[in-house]
């Protein structure tokens, strides 16, 4: 009769299901998950890519030149906007290529970013500002508080000298 075959195909052994009692045989399954490596061929965040690997750092802004974590494959997605990462307008700029999420840094703008606490501020419905225009102030906001972020910390110059700038 037909069987089925059990194993990795390397000395697999063929079973009839004929061959076994009830209490033996394999019950109907379905996969409902998976645990441990992420595939190639299913969406999946960058961190977990299989094709690319990633390097955890403490970079907060990607590199034009390409370092370990910018490059990416057709199915990774962004961890901070939950979009691919070939459509995250954050991908460089903002470093969403290092983001992870082991890093509270990273849990916390994905977070913030999807709050809708600043789409929905009584201001912006005041000023009669449409859903668009609402979540542009939404994107301005975040951005905003990052430019901050990189303005407080300066970036340290010739001599050790910070400089703080908003560029």
């Amino acid at each position: 009769g037909g069987g089925m075959m059990a194993g990795n195909g390397e000395g697999a052994v063929k079973l009839d299901p004929g061959d076994l009692s009830d209490d033996d045989k394999p019950a109907p399954s379905a996969l409902l998950g998976s645990q441990g490596s992420f595939s190639a061929d299913m969406p999946h965040p960058r961190s977990h890519c299989v094709v690319r690997p990633f390097m955890v750092t403490a970079d907060r802004v990607g590199s034009e030149e390409g370092g370990a974590n910018e490059g990416y494959c057709p199915n990774c997605v962004c961890f901070v906007c939950d979009v691919k990462a070939s459509e995250c307008q954050g991908w460089l700029r903002n470093g969403h290529c290092h983001a992870h999420e082991r890093d509270a840094y990273w849990k916390a703008l994905r977070d913030f970013s999807r709050t809708d606490m600043l789409c929905n501020s009584p201001l912006l419905q005041a000023l009669g500002c449409d859903e668009a225009a609402r979540s542009e102030a939404h994107r301005w906001c975040i951005n905003g508080l990052l430019a901050f972020h990189r303005y407080r910390d300066g970036e340290a110059g010739p001599g050790g000298v910070v400089h703080h700038s908003f560029q």
